[in-house]
């Protein structure tokens, strides 16, 4: 593993063991998510790394409940997102794909 992955992966892993819902969100669903976000990429010729990344932020906000989960872990990991060594527009896509995971979001063009 990359040292930006372990990164993102630091950052994301205690978040997701806070939440009170599904003590396996990050072993079980993240991992998941994370393996078809990178399946779906190459399928799709969409960027791995933002695809991986969004994939692995996308619940961090769960700890408080599943509503509006999407908005925190959006809000969540904007201040780490802007930290890391990549493209501002990648960091604007994972930010993006955060923000719009959600079922409340499904009916848009994304």
């Amino acid at each position: 593993m990359n040292g930006l992955m372990k990164q993102v992966e630091d950052f994301a892993k205690p978040f997701c063991d806070q939440d009170p819902e599904d003590s396996k969100l990050w072993g079980n669903h993240v991992r998941l998510v994370r393996r078809f976000a990178l399946q779906l990429a190459d399928i799709e010729g969409a960027d791995s790394l933002v695809c991986e990344i969004a994939a692995i932020l996308h619940d961090i906000g769960k700890d408080q409940g599943r509503k509006g989960h999407n908005v925190r872990s959006h809000e969540l990991a904007q201040p780490f997102v802007a930290k890391l060594a990549i493209a501002d527009s990648q960091k604007a896509l994972i930010l993006k794909c955060i923000l719009k995971h959600s079922s409340e979001m499904g009916g848009e063009k994304i």
